[in-house]
């Protein structure tokens, strides 16, 4: 699952064009979320092979049934906190954010839970 942000500062949709003329988009799950939206975003994501088109503010539970909907072995028992030890440890995680500060959040977000993770680089 790969989300794409789109802001004033930041093009998603030029990323998102770049991902679906090398054939990526069809190969993952991807998630724009947009704090610009404008008329014909949600059409232009479809186009360009985005799954979802998600518009700031948005609901957590917008993302977590996108993962139910779409990882169907993952079992929740919303009763029940999930158990961090049953995480794999052996994943890869990128994380795509120009804003500093936020890189430095995931960072430790993630490194609290027992990850190491790559910030992708903004041009």
């Amino acid at each position: 699952m790969i989300f794409i942000k789109d802001s004033l500062a930041v093009d998603g949709f030029k990323i998102a064009k770049t991902l679906f003329e090398k054939g990526i988009t069809y190969k993952h799950l991807f998630i724009i979320i947009s704090s610009n939206d404008n008329v014909g975003n949600f059409i232009k994501a479809k186009r360009l092979g985005i799954d979802y088109y998600l518009i700031k503010p948005y609901e957590s539970s917008e993302v977590f049934d996108i993962i139910q909907d779409n990882f169907t072995t993952i079992k929740s028992d919303l009763k029940i906190a999930p158990k961090l030890n049953k995480i794999r440890k052996n994943i890869s995680i990128l994380v795509a954010e120009d804003n500093l500060i936020n890189q430095k959040v995931a960072k430790t977000i993630f490194k609290n839970l027992g990850y190491e993770i790559s910030i992708a680089k903004m041009e």
